[in-house]
């Protein structure tokens, strides 16, 4: 709940010579509203070494990089963990596996 209140600030001529009065009720009733946290407190960071399923621009990102299917992003992620560095080792792993088996097979393998 978001409450807009106008206060208005009164010059006053005190000890210290003209000037404002009015910012501590400001500041109390940005308080009492709730809008005070939202001045001060920072957007949450990007955790960069994890990969979050739920951000769908971070999942294409990293399936274009890594230049798998995203069925393969699931299940890796359900095998290892959402660890960047450790999806890209088990997708090396991977296809490293795909070619020692073609070349142990005499297949032909297409680049890619």
């Amino acid at each position: 709940m978001t409450v807009t209140v106008a206060v208005s600030l009164i010059r006053d001529s005190g000890p210290r010579g003209p000037g404002i009065i009015g910012t501590k009720a400001t500041l109390s009733l940005l308080a009492w509203s709730g809008d005070l946290l939202m001045l001060r407190s920072r957007p949450p960071r990007v955790i960069r070494t994890t990969l979050d399923l739920a951000n769908a621009k971070q999942v294409k990102s990293v399936r274009k990089r890594l230049k798998i299917s995203d069925a393969d992003l699931v299940r890796i992620v359900d095998k290892i963990g959402n660890s960047l560095a450790a999806i890209e080792k088990e997708v090396q792993l991977e296809k490293l596996e795909l070619v020692e088996q073609c070349s142990t097979k005499g297949g032909h393998m297409i680049p890619g």
